[in-house]
């Protein structure tokens, strides 16, 4: 394998984690603040514990029926947002390894 490929096949298991993760991130702090806003949502916030709080946003019924798929998108909870990244890096590191588990027979045969 040459030099080049070896350094990218490094960097695969992490940004497998990281993209994923940043997206949620910039997601949950930057976007979805500024929609909800923009449409005049309000904030919602569960405690969970003393340490830990979920929020969604909450709209109006005007809002709700002029705008379905923003507020609807709006009012997953941060955690379940989170969740899907996560269940999304999990499930780009796995096809990761299945993939490199497939290419290590082929890669035997040869030598």
């Amino acid at each position: 394998m040459p030099r080049s490929r070896t350094r990218l096949r490094a960097l695969a298991l992490p940004l497998c984690v990281a993209a994923p993760l940043g997206v949620v991130v910039v997601l949950n702090s930057l976007i979805r603040p500024r929609m909800a806003e923009a449409l005049g949502g309000t904030r919602v916030s569960h405690f969970t514990n003393y340490r830990s709080a979920d929020g969604w946003w909450g709209f109006t019924e005007p809002v709700r029926t002029s705008h379905p798929v923003a507020t609807q998108f709006l009012g997953f909870s941060d955690g379940s947002i989170a969740m899907s990244g996560i269940a999304v890096a999990v499930l780009a590191c796995a096809a990761l390894l299945v993939s490199d588990r497939m290419r290590q027979p082929r890669a035997r045969k040869r030598g």
